[in-house]
């Protein structure tokens, strides 16, 4: 997140990412505290 916040929010890649994680619960709680940091992230585009 800092490589965006330094690049002043402007992506140069689009997509999706995907993080892997042990078990659902470690990767719902990482998703909840993305989303709080970022919440347009959690933003259906259409």
């Amino acid at each position: 997140m800092k490589l965006r916040e330094a690049s002043g929010g402007r992506s140069t890649l689009k997509g999706k990412v995907m993080f892997v994680c042990s078990k659902r619960e470690i990767a719902y709680a990482f998703w909840l505290e993305l989303v709080a940091l970022r919440p347009e992230w959690n933003e259906v585009l259409a």
